[in-house]
């Protein structure tokens, strides 16, 4: 079971922005490869997804998927301080 993130905003960011259990993850099946998207929340709360194509059962490792969603928090919040730091604390108008 292989998956990755996509679009993942956290971490320092404005709160109405922070909301990452409403994203997507992407999902490979181990059974017949097969890559699909999920929604994080879903995920967290039903960690056994069901491949669209060949109806196998995918357990996601939960563990993983946190050490994910917290680097991209980390990545995410280092990334608004240096957008923050080069525009001086302005707000774009």
């Amino acid at each position: 079971m292989y998956f990755n993130c996509l679009n993942m905003n956290s971490g320092r960011i404005p709160p109405l922005l922070l909301n990452p259990e409403s994203e997507k993850v992407t999902i490979t099946c181990s059974y017949c490869v097969n890559a699909f998207e999920e929604i994080v929340s879903r995920v967290i709360y039903e960690p056994k997804v069901c491949c669209p194509r060949c109806r196998h059962v995918v357990k996601v490792d939960l563990l993983q998927l946190n050490l994910m969603l917290e680097g991209t928090r980390k990545h995410a919040g280092n990334l608004f301080k240096r957008l923050v730091q080069r525009s001086g604390g302005r707000r774009p108008a």
